[in-house]
């Protein structure tokens, strides 16, 4: 049988413990504990640093004394095992609570296995009659490790979390807010997009949702290069297409003279210069700063298992983007489509908190916009609405003029609405911050 383990996330979780110190720790107390690591190394160098972070003023670990705890347990752990944890940290990104959170999880698939493959091997053998009570031991075992688990997703102890909170923010292990590029969008929203959040952008086809949404992915690239790769979902391009609207942006050309191989020599400059700020890796950490999907019929399990993939790959995610909303296939044999786009739309919400990520998520918008009837578009018509509009923590909808474009925010769970002027530029293929000369251009 092969266990389900993940023996590389124990490994950079206790890297990051013991390169940050007690309170990084701290931070994941509650959400991992010495038992739910496979590797009995790992195990023994865990309870040390439970040890040891429960001395007073105990701050920063030091290899020697975690050596020590462990030699007092009558254990041993090679002390250059316990230095390569931390070199290895190093050069992976930062993402503690992500982390514990993984291994918590494998944990508790292993147990199950374990449990399931003990009834499976009492059935296959010669099993007797006065078997039958070892067979509702272990079944009893595998319901209660479930049970248990959903009773502790009922509540938790409101100290417990206000400790964690104080903890994450003494190491800035806090949400996280990426500033989408857009000056006053960013002031509306409070600092920009948080993780765990489903924000939704919703426009008519042509108007702008794509580059909006692109845009904002590029800006966390180039500003936040200590973060996880970011993934962009295409339903509606292909991979080629979604670059070639990067090159639009990173050049100003127009898309048509780009696959022409037209460029000006300064925009071949523009070009490679923000092509190296946004999409080279850093010399710590090496992994790619952005991940393309083109895959047209994908599913909400097709997503969520490559953000899974992705996670535990790199040690999280960076941001999500979905395009679009209503081109993944639903089953609408039972339900209504927009009880259909309802159940996506609370899976990505789903997955955005617990992959600790930001989603962003387009969608269209009905012609009520288009013709005339609504002055200002609301997010009753984002078209197939369902649930889209409570699962949403941001919801901006994009009216443009030319070369004027209005953000109209929603809604926002974490600040105020209202609207946003910016500027679009077609041949870049972008919104930048207002001005009368951009207009002009």
């Amino acid at each position: 049988m092969d266990i389900i383990k993940n023996v590389e996330a124990e490994r950079a979780l206790l890297g990051e413990i013991i390169l940050n110190g007690s309170d990084t720790f701290n931070a994941v107390l509650g959400l991992v504990s010495a038992d739910d690591f496979f590797d009995q190394n790992n195990k023994f160098i865990f309870n040390a640093l439970s040890e040891l972070s429960k001395q007073d003023n105990y701050d920063m670990f030091d290899v020697i004394q975690i050596t020590d705890s462990i030699n007092k347990t009558n254990h041993s752990v090679d002390a250059c095992y316990i230095a390569r944890l931390t070199e290895e940290a190093l050069a992976k990104v930062k993402n503690t609570i992500n982390k514990a959170t993984i291994i918590h999880e494998t944990a508790q698939k292993r147990r199950l296995q374990i449990a399931l493959n003990d009834c499976l091997e009492l059935l296959e053998g010669n099993y007797q009659s006065d078997d039958s009570e070892k067979l509702k031991g272990k079944l009893c075992a595998v319901l209660n490790n479930c049970n248990n688990e959903d009773i502790s997703a009922l509540y938790e102890d409101g100290a417990q979390v206000a400790l964690r909170l104080i903890n994450r923010m003494k190491t800035n292990d806090s949400a996280i807010q990426y500033k989408t590029g857009i000056t006053k969008l960013d002031v509306m929203l409070d600092g920009g997009l948080r993780t765990e959040t489903l924000n939704i952008i919703g426009a008519r086809p042509g108007v702008g949702k794509s580059a909006l949404a692109t845009g904002i992915i590029l800006n966390v690239l180039k500003n936040y290069k200590d973060i996880a790769p970011s993934i962009i979902f295409s339903l509606e391009m292909g991979n080629d297409q979604v670059m070639q609207r990067i090159f639009s942006s990173f050049s100003g050309q127009k898309g048509s003279l780009i696959m022409r191989n037209e460029f000006e020599s300064y925009q071949w400059r523009n070009l490679i210069m923000n092509m190296r700020e946004a999409l080279e890796p850093t010399s710590e950490n090496k992994m790619p700063r952005l991940l393309l999907n083109d895959k047209a019929s994908l599913t909400l399990t097709d997503l969520e298992m490559t953000v899974s993939e992705v996670s535990q790959r790199f040690g999280g995610v960076g941001v999500v983007m979905v395009d679009y909303l209503q081109l993944m296939p639903v089953d609408t044999r039972n339900q209504t489509r927009a009880s259909a786009i309802g159940e996506i739309s609370r899976g990505l919400k789903e997955i955005s908190r617990k992959y600790k990520t930001s989603v962003i998520a387009l969608c269209q918008l009905n012609r009520e916009i288009e013709n005339g009837k609504a002055v200002e578009p609301k997010a009753s018509h984002i078209k197939d609405s369902g649930s889209i509009e409570q699962d949403a923590d941001v919801i901006v909808l994009i009216t443009r003029d030319g070369g004027k474009a209005d953000l109209h925010v929603v809604k926002n769970r974490n600040g105020s609405t209202g609207k946003v002027e910016c500027a679009f530029i077609g041949d870049a293929c972008k919104f930048t911050d207002f001005s009368e000369e951009k207009i002009l251009e």
